[in-house]
C-alpha cells in the first residue's frame, strides 16, 4: 500500500474519540492518553456489555466525556464531540463465542466498523482502526514464518473475518476517499482487566477454586503474547505518529504456548501438572500466530517495555490477589 505522508498529529489539545475505551486494552489506553499527552478533550464510548466495565475507568471519571453508546447506531455522531482523532476499539473479540454465534462479531466487528468509518468521512478525523493478528490465519497451515503487514489475510474464524472485513473497509475508505487512517494489528494481549473468558484470567480462576485447568488440543498452539501497557503504547504512537495508509504490527516477538501459560498458572500455585485437562480443540484452531513489529519500532520508535516472564508472573499474581475471597463467574 502506498502511504499519504501527511504530518500526523500531535495529541495534544486534540479532541479524541475512543470507542471501547471500558473494556481490557481501551481503558489502558484511555489512562495513557491522560498521563502522557494533553488532549482537549477526550471522550469515551462504550455500550458496556459484558466485557466494558465502568470500575475500568473509575481512576480517570472526572478527566473524560464517558458516554453509553452503540456503535451500530447510526446515530451516535449526534451525541458526540466533533473528534480530531478516532481511536476505535470497539468490537466482539472472543474466538470461542464466534464460533457459537457469529452474528453479533459481524454487526459489531464489521458493521460498527463502517458507522464509524462514516462519521470520520463527515468530521475529517484521523481513524485509528485497532484489528488483530489474527487477521493473517495460522502461520503453521500457512507454511509462513512471520506475517509482515504486507503479508495476505486469511482469517480462520468468525471472529477474525469480521476484523478482516473491517480492516479492509478502513483501507478502502483511505483509497476512495482519502481518509486519513492508521491500521494497527496487535498480537494477544494479556494483563489486568481482561473479561475472566480470557486464557490468563480463566486459568487463575481454574487454579483458584479446585478445577483442573482445560486446554485445547495438546496445548502446543504457540501465541506471542504482548502486555496489554505495551499495545496501548503502539496504539498510541500510531495514533500520533503513523503516516496517513499506513499498518503496523504491534508483538513482543516473545513466545509461550497454551500449555506454558496452564504451567505458569499451576506453579504459582504450587500445583501439579497433572491439574491439565486437554480437550478437543475448538473448530478452527490455529496453531500458530507470529508477527513481525519491525516497522512500528522503525517508524513509531515503539518497543515493548515488559518482559513476558516478568508480565506474566505479575498478571498471575494481580488476579490471584483480584479474586481472594470471592471468584466471579466463568465457564471452564
Amino acid at each position: 500500500m502506498a502511504y499519504t505522508h501527511r504530518a500526523p498529529p500531535s495529541l495534544d489539545g486534540k479532541h479524541v474519540l475512543v470507542t471501547g475505551g471500558g473494556g481490557f486494552i481501551g481503558s489502558r489506553l484511555v489512562e495513557l492518553l491522560l498521563a502522557r499527552r494533553s488532549p482537549a478533550s477526550l471522550t469515551v464510548v462504550d455500550k458496556f456489555t459484558y466485557a466494558g466495565d465502568r470500575e475500568n475507568l473509575s481512576d480517570v471519571r472526572d478527566q473524560i466525556i464517558l458516554k453509553e453508546l452503540d456503535v451500530c447506531d447510526e446515530a451516535i455522531g449526534f451525541s458526540v464531540k466533533r473528534p480530531d482523532v478516532i481511536f476505535h476499539l470497539a468490537a466482539e473479540t472472543h474466538v470461542d463465542r464466534s464460533i457459537e454465534n457469529g452474528l453479533p462479531f459481524a454487526q459489531v466487528d464489521f458493521y460498527g466498523t463502517a458507522v464509524m468509518l462514516e462519521w470520520a468521512r463527515q468530521w475529517g478525523s484521523r481513524f485509528v482502526f485497532v484489528s488483530t493478528d489474527e487477521v493473517y490465519g495460522d502461520m503453521q497451515t500457512r507454511a509462513i514464518d512471520v506475517a509482515t503487514e504486507d503479508t495476505a489475510l486469511a482469517p480462520t474464524n468468525p471472529y477474525s473475518a469480521a476484523k478482516a472485513g473491517a480492516d479492509f473497509l478502513v483501507q478502502a475508505y483511505h483509497r476512495t476517499h482519502g481518509l486519513d487512517t492508521v491500521i494497527l494489528r496487535p498480537a494477544n494481549q494479556y494483563g489486568p482487566r481482561q473479561y475472566p473468558e480470557k486464557l490468563f484470567p480463566r486459568f487463575v480462576y481454574l487454579a483458584m477454586s479446585g478445577q483442573n485447568l482445560t486446554v485445547h488440543g495438546d496445548g502446543s498452539q504457540l501465541r506471542e503474547f504482548t502486555h496489554v501497557s505495551d499495545g496501548a503504547m503502539g496504539i498510541l504512537l500510531a495514533g500520533e505518529r503513523g503516516a496517513s495508509g499506513s499498518i503496523f504490527n504491534i508483538a513482543s516477538e516473545e513466545y509461550m504456548t497454551v500449555s506454558e501459560v496452564a504451567l505458569a498458572v499451576l506453579h504459582h500455585f504450587g500445583l501439579e501438572e497433572t491439574k491439565i485437562t486437554y480437550v478437543e480443540d475448538r473448530p478452527g484452531g490455529d496453531a500458530r500466530y507470529s508477527i513481525s513489529s519491525e516497522r512500528a519500532r522503525m517508524e513509531l520508535a515503539w518497543a515493548p517495555r515488559i518482559p513476558l516472564d516478568r508480565g506474566v508472573s505479575h498478571t498471575i499474581g494481580y488476579y490471584a490477589g483480584k479474586w481472594t475471597g470471592e471468584l466471579p463467574e466463568v465457564a471452564a
